[in-house]
């Protein structure tokens, strides 16, 4: 059913109402002094939260049932190689496998961070406004995550991840993105199959995941709030080049109105001082 124009406004309206109570419930986790929290936001509730690499071996004719360990350490082997041959390698395993991961790579690292507002930003992504979002909330005992500063290699890190169980990771602080995002990651080894095991949507042995619905007829009112309040934008969370180049993709909205635009304002090609985007 397609919402008129004023049925959506009054729904948006009684729905803002809603914001503080879902920031509390948000928010609250952090405030857990037994646990590690690391949030995961999705703008689609529909995705399911797995790994890049189990993602590409399912749109590659793989099902599940047939998603072992042991085929996951053979596509991720085969691709660390060729990025060894191409130069693209860094200085170990685990440095390539999060450049990788950071620049939009299929790797068995998924995403996280310590920050629930930074999952609400990736919650309320304004691509997808006609689908609700979701937040994960994973609690992980201190038995599976190690001091930051600890790991220095994959080999370190897998050594310490049951076969089922998960294990949450986080960087250090090589590159802006990482730290804008505080970035973490969770990882793990699969026991027998995807199908059997998958600790990033089931609790397993020491982390326990809770899940908040985002509304779609939210998603506006939060992402003004993150911008206005919280002082969020794209070039916060993505600061680099990649992150302007996101912020000015073909599907995105122009920084700034027609009438404020730099050439037409006499700004010329390097403006200043340079002025934030108008709404």
């Amino acid at each position: 059913m397609t919402l008129d124009n004023e049925e959506r406004f009054r729904l948006e309206k009684q729905s803002k109402a809603e914001i503080p109570a879902l920031l509390e419930e948000i928010i609250l986790p952090v405030t857990d002094a037994t646990h590690t929290h690391v949030f995961r936001g999705q703008t689609n509730i529909r995705w399911e939260p797995i790994p890049g690499l189990y993602r590409r071996l399912l749109s590659n004719g793989y099902s599940k049932p047939e998603i072992t360990e042991a085929l996951i350490e053979e596509y991720e082997e085969d691709c660390l190689c060729e990025a060894n041959g191409l130069g693209f390698y860094e200085s170990n395993r685990l440095d390539t496998m999060i450049n990788l991961q950071h620049q939009g790579g299929a790797t068995r690292l998924l995403d996280v961070s310590r920050d629930p507002f930074i999952a609400l930003w990736f919650a309320c992504d304004e691509n997808e406004d006609e689908t609700d979002g979701v937040i994960f909330d994973y609690a992980a005992e201190n038995s599976i995550t190690p001091k930051s500063g600890q790991i220095n290699s994959w080999d370190q890190l897998s050594s310490n991840i049951s076969p089922g169980a998960a294990l949450l990771y986080f960087p250090t602080w090589k590159n802006e993105r990482v730290k804008a995002q505080s970035a973490g990651f969770l990882t793990c080894s699969i026991q027998n199959t995807l199908r059997e095991d998958s600790p990033y949507t089931k609790d397993s042995q020491h982390l326990t995941i809770k899940k908040t619905i985002i509304p779609n007829l939210l998603k506006k009112s939060i992402r003004d709030y993150l911008i206005n309040c919280r002082g969020m934008d794209t070039y916060t969370i993505y600061p680099d080049f990649e992150g302007f180049a996101l912020y000015n993709s073909a599907t995105r909205s122009f920084a700034r109105c027609y009438s404020h635009l730099y050439g037409r304002s006499g700004n010329g090609l390097f403006p200043d001082p340079y002025s934030p985007p108008l709404d």
